[in-house]
């Protein structure tokens, strides 16, 4: 009998894919979303949307730590939530509340 070692590389790209709160949150001014997105990702977008899920914001976003800096004034206060898309696909999403 042959027994063969055999080992699968089960990992995804997804798999590295990091969205992290923003800071400050609650935000009184500009706030910062940090992300992470590895090299093979061919695509991404940060979206926004509100809390009755009608899209208010869309950033392209580059591979490797990035970060989307949003300035004040930009969203009216309220609550909102937001997801990295990658590849048409969400799959990261975090809820921020601008004061």
């Amino acid at each position: 009998m042959i027994s063969k070692n055999i080992t699968l590389n089960t990992q995804s790209p997804f798999d590295e894919i990091k969205l992290n709160q923003n800071r400050p949150n609650p935000a009184d001014g500009n706030t910062i979303i940090e992300y992470t997105l590895p090299t093979e990702i061919a695509q991404a977008q940060l979206v926004i949307f509100d809390i009755t899920g009608a899209e208010v914001k869309r950033y392209r976003v580059e591979t490797g730590f990035g970060s989307v800096e949003i300035q004040e004034g930009v969203l009216a206060a309220g609550t909102y939530l937001y997801t990295l898309e990658v590849e048409g696909q969400s799959v990261a999403r975090r809820k921020m509340v601008i004061q």
